[in-house]
């Protein structure tokens, strides 16, 4: 895990840092060595503010604190079971694209917006309607709903298609397909 956001960090890194560092190349081309080493510097910048971000959400999550605190309720109010994982996520199902946990229990998985965000209801997904778990690729076209990672794809029984932008997509993938062996799927 410790290896995937190190990754994480550092094509952030570039990716932010490599655009700037040519743009600066361009309006200072004698300095090209030192304008790109500057673009990269404030690619590492912005990846640090944005991996503490993140990194303060894991905790709230963990801590159901804040925009975080009605996870706990509405665990209780889907009847979860026991929960085999749990995770901060993006629902990139449909726009817009919203944060919050999923959880995957006994019997169901169930994704629970963060407080606070409008017009998103929490989304019951009963193991016994999903079809088939797989894990989409990074795609692009879909670049500002977390098109720059691999997706968690839920279809069920009547081809309706669930995206989850996860950690550790692999280990989502493995895991819910264990859930559905277990229960003779």
């Amino acid at each position: 895990m410790i290896l995937k956001i190190i990754k994480e960090f550092v094509s952030f890194a570039l990716m932010a840092g490599l655009p700037i560092g040519a743009v600066l190349v361009v309006q200072h081309p004698g300095q090209a060595g030192n304008a790109l080493a500057q673009g990269i510097a404030v690619g590492i910048g912005a990846s640090v503010i944005i991996s503490l971000n993140v990194l303060v959400r894991f905790i709230f999550f963990r801590l159901k604190w804040f925009r975080f605190s009605n996870m706990k309720n509405a665990q209780e109010q889907f009847n979860l079971g026991r929960i085999r994982r749990e995770s901060l996520v993006i629902d990139a199902s449909k726009a817009p694209v919203v944060g919050g946990g999923l959880f995957l229990g006994t019997n169901r998985l169930l994704f629970i917006p963060r407080r606070g965000t409008s017009g998103r209801e929490p989304l019951d997904i009963p193991l016994a309607d999903v079809d088939s778990v797989e894990i989409e690729g990074i795609d692009m076209a879909k670049f500002f709903s977390g098109g720059l990672r691999k997706r968690l794809a839920i279809r069920t029984k009547d081809d309706r298609l669930y995206q989850f932008g996860v950690w550790d997509t692999e280990g989502w993938h493995a895991m819910v397909n264990a859930v559905l062996l277990e229960k003779g799927r």
